[in-house]
């Protein structure tokens, strides 16, 4: 009897041992999910004015071109570029649909035999497993890493998502997140900056239930509806920064308005309401790099350099600003507006007070610059009375009373304003004056 159970619980343990073996052979390496996996990972270029300007990875789901990545890899960007392993660029881009709420996007490059992934069911998932990310961190091509899924968290808008350990950078949203049998569970997503390996990915699932859009659904289509969106929202999350600001709570409110720079970084009109939120709240370093940021992404944008001029004439620095008006002006050249801030911030450098003459020593240097927008002005509008007066007032200071005179009897024969005649009047008497001195 003892004999008979002794090798029945042998057997048992046998089996038991063969099962464990059978599971532990079915895992997988991080090397062989890189070999069996790696090549299904493509790196997607963002490009706005024939430009990159970010990165962001993805996975073929299909041997036809059927990838996934995430949503804001492509929200507010007309053209992305697809790079697979072997080299092979893609530029014809379809798309299949997308979840903006979950930051999914299911996408197509017209491809065939294409290596793809084997996708799992993120339903059954363990606390505690070990997972693999394969990815384009910062566009280091395929780039593994692994970890642990940490725990699940739930969010607010009625979804969870998967925080994981495996480190991910800029550039590996939209990587695939892989158990050890070499199934996809999850899409990264974001990143916590302010902790250590503190990431997150969408469940797989989330993906698997998008149908497919009307053909009316293109990149251009989802970057007009994005830059909609994304304009209604910034209003309101800057309106109340701005609450947050006046009530004196302003790491609050800093905190609200870096939130939203990070998740617009690549919308011009977006980045605009932001900086201008900077500059009114006197935080100019910080309204300096998102104009900059936008006359990155729109080179021609003339109302980016006069912001980005502002806030070093906020600070009194004088000659940046005039660098950065003065490139306004030529990206617009037709702007009476920018001209007139050039002139002025000219008049300024030249320490030319208003009221008093000669009390000051003039820097002729600039007033010759301010000179120089003045007549400008007037080749744009030949009958302004202002920019005749302008043109004087510039002669004047630089002791040119003949040619001011000269100006400023032209100014006053095109004005009807009472008033600025009478002004015009003095002048002209002060110079003849000073002429037959």
């Amino acid at each position: 009897m003892k004999r008979r159970l002794f090798i029945s619980l042998a057997a048992l343990i046998g089996v038991i041992g063969l099962s464990a073996f059978f599971i532990i052979s079915k895992r997988l390496t991080p090397t062989k999910i890189m070999e069996k996996y790696g090549k299904a990972v493509v790196l997607i270029e963002q490009i706005v004015d024939n430009q990159e300007v970010g990165l962001g990875s993805g996975f073929f789901i299909k041997s036809d071109g059927t990838f996934i990545t995430n949503y804001h890899v492509i929200a507010g960007i007309e053209q992305i570029i697809v790079e697979t392993k072997k080299g092979v660029v893609y530029k014809d881009i379809s798309v299949f649909n997308v979840d903006r709420e979950r930051d999914i996007a299911i996408l197509k490059v017209p491809g065939t035999d294409l290596p793809t992934v084997n996708i799992g069911n993120s339903d059954k998932i363990r606390i505690g497993e070990r997972v693999v990310v394969i990815g384009n961190p910062h566009g280091y091509e395929n780039t593994i890493s692994d970890g642990l899924l940490s725990q699940v968290r739930d969010f607010a808008k009625g979804f969870t998502l998967h925080q994981i350990s495996a480190p991910i950078s800029g550039g590996s949203s939209g990587s695939p997140v892989f158990n050890l049998k070499g199934e996809v569970i999850g899409i990264a997503t974001l990143s916590d900056r302010l902790g250590q390996n503190l990431n997150f990915s969408i469940p797989i699932n989330y993906a698997l239930g998008i149908k497919k859009a009307p053909d009316i659904v293109t990149l251009f289509y989802l970057a007009f509806m994005e830059k909609h969106f994304r304009l209604e929202e910034v209003k309101k999350a800057i309106y109340a920064a701005e609450i947050e600001y006046e009530q004196g709570n302003l790491t609050e409110a800093q905190s609200m308005v870096e939130g939203l720079t990070e998740k617009n970084r690549n919308d011009s009109k977006t980045l605009n309401l932001i900086g201008l939120f900077y500059l009114r709240t006197k935080k100019y370093s910080e309204a300096r790099g998102i104009f900059s940021r936008i006359i990155q992404l729109t080179p021609k944008d003339a109302w980016a350099y006069y912001l980005l001029a502002s806030t070093y004439e906020s600070q009194n620095q004088l000659e940046e600003a005039l660098v950065f008006n003065d490139k306004a002006s030529n990206v617009d050249p037709k702007s009476l507006y920018y001209l007139r801030s050039c002139y002025i911030l000219c008049l300024k450098q030249a320490n030319y007070p208003d009221s008093v003459m000669f009390e000051y020593q003039i820097e002729r240097k600039f007033v010759q610059k301010a000179l120089y927008y003045a007549e400008k002005m007037l080749n744009l509008e030949p009958k302004n009375p202002d920019h005749f007066s302008s043109v004087a007032h510039s002669h004047k200071i630089l002791g040119n009373f003949p040619k001011a005179l000269e100006y400023y009897e032209k100014a006053k024969q095109l004005e009807t304003d009472p008033h600025t005649i009478d002004f015009y009047n003095k002048e002209i008497r002060n110079l003849r004056s000073m002429i037959h001195r």
